[in-house]
């Protein structure tokens, strides 16, 4: 069963991707003309917000998400796939913002697998033109 007030904190969350000295802000829900200028730029039409940072949403010791982060960019790296870091920054100042990649071209069949790997809720979408979508994964998505 979905956990609502997780799914609340995904929706309160702004997803910023990384462009240089660029923070390229996403919420769910709404299209990104900034977003829109980078794939324009970059030759890409989507791109995913995705993270290893704290699996399952439990709280996880800094240097464990470190690790999990340098996996999961070695993945992405390997994949031949273009990506810029993200920071998903979420409402509750009591949650440490979590790092991530913001990958470009990244089929989301593919998506959903990386984020299963590391035991990942959600990620998040966004297509030229178009609002950004929360994808739930596993047992939120039931």
């Amino acid at each position: 069963m979905p956990d609502t007030a997780l799914i609340d904190a995904y929706h309160g969350t702004r997803y910023i991707a990384h462009d240089g000295e660029l923070e390229l802000t996403v919420t769910i829900g709404q299209p990104s003309t900034e977003i829109d200028a980078l794939f324009s730029r970059l030759n890409a039409r989507t791109g995913t917000f995705i993270t290893a940072w704290n699996p399952r949403s439990i709280e996880t010791p800094e240097e464990e998400n470190r690790l999990a982060g340098t996996r999961l960019d070695r993945m992405i790296r390997m994949a031949g796939l273009t990506a810029l870091p993200h920071l998903g920054v979420g409402e509750d100042p009591e949650w440490t913002p979590e790092e991530g990649l913001f990958v470009l071209d990244l089929p989301l069949d593919r998506a959903i697998e990386i984020a299963a790997i590391f035991d990942q809720h959600a990620i998040v979408t966004i297509e030229a033109g178009e609002a950004a979508e929360l994808h739930l994964l596993g047992p939120m998505a039931t």
